[in-house]
């Protein structure tokens, strides 16, 4: 225990500071920073430190070219999924989460326009969230618009990369393969 409170002590201490080890004749060991008579300098190894890697950064709000003309929105973000997130879904589901700032204001006839790797997927909308289903696996682009009556693009989202897994259709289980086992065991089956 005399020997645990001063490492403590040292591990604590500036890496400037310098260390000395006295050993009194009844064995005591004792460790300081003020040197001694018979005490003998020590050589404290620089601590170990670790550092994260960065988190992922959010892809940042658009900015609207309009808005020193007077456009009120601020903001429009897709906020789930973020950039370059992989999805595993076997379904080819992606769920997308939107907000803008302020809220979408449903009376002047804005709406918002869902893209998936830049092509419009289904009709304006008041929806905040949104779920393309059987979106072939690869890379995919999406991005959200904030739309006017006249489907003028009054403000755009940040495009939001994503890399969808799905299962291959070849795999010898999948109930999409015609060389399924399973399959051919229910036909035989009455």
């Amino acid at each position: 225990m005399k020997v645990i409170i001063p490492l403590l002590l040292l591990i604590a201490m500036p890496l400037q500071a310098e260390v000395f080890k006295t050993v009194t004749p009844d064995g005591e060991v004792i460790y300081s920073d003020v040197k001694t008579s018979g005490s003998k300098q020590m050589n404290v190894p620089e601590p170990q430190t670790y550092t994260p890697a960065p988190l992922p950064q959010p892809v940042q709000d658009a900015v609207s070219e309009q808005e020193a003309d007077g456009v009120i929105y601020n903001r429009l973000a897709i906020d789930t999924p973020v950039n370059e997130e992989t999805i595993r879904d076997n379904q080819g589901n992606i769920e997308l989460l939107i907000s803008s700032e302020p809220e979408l204001i449903r009376t002047d006839g804005h709406r918002f326009v869902y893209y998936l790797d830049g092509k419009k997927q289904g009709r304006r909308t008041i929806d905040t969230r949104r779920v393309f289903t059987n979106v072939e696996r690869g890379e995919h682009i999406l991005t959200v618009a904030i739309v006017d009556t006249n489907n003028a693009v009054i403000l755009e989202s940040q495009p939001v990369k994503v890399f969808l897994h799905r299962a291959s259709v070849q795999h010898r289980f999948n109930p999409m393969n015609p060389n399924n086992p399973n399959k051919a065991a229910k036909k035989t089956n009455p």
